[in-house]
């Protein structure tokens, strides 16, 4: 802030207290209040105090800030909310159940909560942050807000349809979670699309699903083979383990799966993986098979009766699900075993190996899409484990089927603000911001995936390129919090009051600038 004196012909100067701010790469002045009434002493003390000086005059409590609220994050995900045309999607027209549809969707993303804390946090009185005074909302209420919602689940189909238009084109393929299923298409029915491929694991997509639900359904799949389906390839010889010498992926056909495709992969990583955790679980067993022959063998009290210690040797070896790797001997008074090398041998054979199964032909999509798009199934798991945690999604506390229906969808207009703001702040994030040059990096589809030199240093250094501290999303959001909007009273009675907004740090600037958003969002 700083002092000016404007001339004005024929009169006194007009004395204006004034601030500078940088908005889109400009540096703006506005004025906060006229000081055209005080006393020359009383500016120049002012002016001293403004410019780190000590005032020659006292200058006794000129200004109060009676209030201040948290305001960068709120700043941060409503510009972002606007620079992706939400409020315009909602509804074209301004209304204000439409300013509280938006505020639901910023409140779920700075501070998840229930619709009652939310309201709470807008109502003028209470608020906790400015979200409720940029959108004039200082007197809504709960009811406020489940009327919106009723008002939002109205207009639910028509925001997919321009979300699905914005997105969906030129055969994008999509992914969806249905409880614990993933469906993945180019086209899907409720946005007038015809043809759906269902992505699920091999839990999921059982042979009898498939053949009951999935097919007279009409609907392409991709899945996995169980094991012992895996094993049943390798003996009727469809699945040559000597192909993995050459390569990580290849296509086989076998009789007992007419009409389908089979994409046998092998991963190193996987198989390196399994067999540490094998040895794992047989040591474990054999810790608690120990327990069982010192029990046998101990002089007090020792354990006898060929049934008692079969029933312990049972419970021992299925704590673990690796019971078939050993074998036992029992009498009356002594217990013995052994590991069965020829099991070991034969399952550690099919280490990392693993078989895609899908209906969909080589036109729609070559192996390697196949593999892709199963892998792809973890980015719908992390994207619900974010509904589940970040965006608070239950409990649900509604009772009408059409305010549980809203009360998801806000949490996916909330989860889409979060992508995209996740997205454009990657460089401040440990998030990967230079996938080109991971994918590029990796071999196959079937390797795992890797991240980038350079988000292994910033995972490494907690720095950015710019030599700044790596944050979370979340920790960032806090970060910007400290931006407050602070309410500034005079104590000069004749003088209006006015607000004044933090100066942001360099960390708060940078993650403003790659948002595209000014600080002082919905201040006059």
């Amino acid at each position: 802030m700083y002092v000016v004196r404007v001339p004005n012909r024929g009169s006194r100067p007009a004395v204006l207290l004034r601030e500078s701010y940088r908005q889109d790469g400009k540096v703006r002045n506005r004025t906060l209040a006229n000081l055209s009434a005080w006393p020359e002493a009383k500016v120049d003390a002012l002016t001293a105090v403004l410019k780190g000086q000590q005032p020659a005059a006292g200058l006794e409590g000129p200004f109060e800030i009676t209030r201040s609220l948290p305001h960068g994050h709120v700043a941060a995900v409503l510009g972002t909310l606007r620079q992706l045309g939400l409020e315009e999607l909602i509804d074209p027209a301004w209304s204000r159940q439409r300013d509280l549809v938006t505020a639901m969707a910023v409140a779920q993303v700075i501070e998840p909560d229930s619709k009652l804390a939310i309201a709470r946090g807008l109502r003028a009185q209470t608020a906790t942050s400015s979200l409720g005074g940029i959108l004039h909302l200082g007197g809504a209420d709960e009811d406020d807000l489940y009327a919106a919602m009723d008002w939002l689940a109205a207009r639910q189909h028509r925001i997919e349809d321009a979300l699905a238009a914005r997105h969906l084109a030129g055969g994008t393929l999509v992914l969806y979670d249905v409880s614990s299923a993933a469906f993945e298409g180019r086209t899907c029915p409720l946005f007038s699309i015809t043809s759906v491929v269902m992505v699920g694991d091999r839990g999921m997509l059982t042979a009898a699903r498939l053949r009951e639900d999935v097919g007279p359904a009409g609907l392409d799949w991709i899945t996995a083979l169980r094991a012992p389906q895996v094993s049943k390839l390798v003996r009727d010889g469809a699945l040559q383990l000597s192909l993995f010498d050459q390569m990580d992926l290849a296509e086989i056909t076998h009789p007992d799966y007419p009409g389908e495709r089979l994409a046998a992969c092998k991963n190193p990583f996987l198989e390196a993986e399994r067999a540490r955790k094998r040895e794992s679980l047989l040591a474990a067993t054999e810790a608690d098979l120990d327990k069982i022959t010192a029990a046998c063998a101990r002089a007090r009290r020792p354990l006898r009766g060929k049934d008692k210690i079969a029933v312990r040797a049972t419970r021992a070896l299925s704590r673990h699900k690796v019971g078939k790797h050993f074998t036992t001997d029992i009498t009356d008074d002594r217990f013995s075993y052994s590991r069965d090398q020829d099991s070991i041998a034969a399952e550690a054979k099919l280490d990392g190996i693993y078989v895609l199964r899908t209906s969909v032909g080589s036109g729609g999509l070559d192996s390697s899409q196949v593999v892709a798009s199963y892998k792809a199934l973890s980015q719908v798991e992390r994207a619900f484990r974010a509904f589940n945690t970040d965006l608070d999604i239950r409990p649900i506390r509604h009772r009408t089927e059409t305010r549980v229906r809203a009360h998801v969808f806000l949490r996916m207009l909330s989860y889409y603000i979060t992508w995209h703001m996740q997205a454009r702040l990657a460089p401040m994030l440990f998030t990967d911001d230079d996938k080109d040059t991971a994918r590029a990096a990796r071999p196959s589809p079937v390797a795992p995936a890797e991240r980038s030199p350079k988000a292994l240093a910033k995972a490494a250094t907690k720095r950015t390129t710019g030599d700044q501290p790596v944050h979370s999303f979340a920790t960032l959001l806090r970060d910007l919090a400290t931006i407050c909007l602070n309410q500034i009273q005079p104590a000069d009675p004749d003088m209006p009051g006015f607000q004044i907004v933090t100066t942001p740090t360099p960390i708060q600037r940078t993650a403003l600038d790659l948002l595209g958003v000014s600080h002082r969002l919905g201040i006059a």
